[in-house]
Parts: C-alpha cells; structure tokens; sequence
C-alpha cells in the first residue's frame, strides 16, 4: 500500500506534468501570430476546396495567380490559391476535398479555394 507521502508525490508530478503541457500549447498558440484563425477564417469564406499537383501550383503561379499569405506561414508551407471556377476548369489535376480543418485538407501542399460569390475574400 502507498503512503500518503508517496501519493502526494505522485499528485505533484501529474500537476507539474499538465502545467508543462498546457505551457507549451501556449507557447504554440502565441508563436502562430493567429494563423490559425486566418486559415478558418479563409476557408469559411470558401465555397469549394480542391487538391492540386505540383504541376498545377506553378501553372496558376505562372498565369500571375500568387498563394494566399496565409498557407505560407503554415509549417511545412502551403500555397493555397483563392481562384475562380474558370481558373478551375483549366486545372488537370484538381480533385474536390472536403471543406473542413481535417488532416485531408491540411495535408494537401496545393490547394485551390474557390470564394463564395458574393463575397470578396479577406487577406
């Protein structure tokens, strides 16, 4: 049986343990300068999402289309694309993905984002 030193003990160490924890995702949240809440923000202001190959990323950089500031703060960086359904249709590899903050679409190195119509999108 343990003594009740022993359990304080062990009380102390899982308290110090969630305090380390809590203090690095702080630390996270603060070194993020708020790209997360940019990227939310981007995405609500999407209708559709759509995967692109690599290929297809420099064909809309060549066209003068340049990546959303906010996919090249992320780590590793993304170059996320605010286009329009015309740009779209001229992109061989695009594959439509589910527009939520999942793995899938933050996997993605290129990504496409077509606005909402009536809406113009935020920087």
């Amino acid at each position: 049986m343990r003594s009740a030193l022993e359990s304080l003990h062990a009380r102390a160490g899982a308290i110090r343990s969630r305090a380390l924890v809590r203090r690095w995702e702080m630390r996270q949240l603060g070194r993020a300068a708020g790209v997360w809440f940019r990227l939310g923000r981007l995405l609500a202001f999407s209708r559709s999402a759509w995967a692109l190959s690599e290929s297809d990323a420099e064909t809309l950089v060549a066209s003068g289309c340049s990546p959303h500031p906010v996919g090249l703060e992320l780590e590793p960086p993304r170059k996320l694309f605010v286009v329009t359904e015309d740009q779209l249709a001229s992109l061989a590899s695009a594959r439509e993905v589910p527009l939520t903050a999942s793995t899938e679409i933050l996997g993605c190195r290129a990504l496409a984002l077509v606005p909402f119509e009536a809406l113009e999108m935020v920087e």
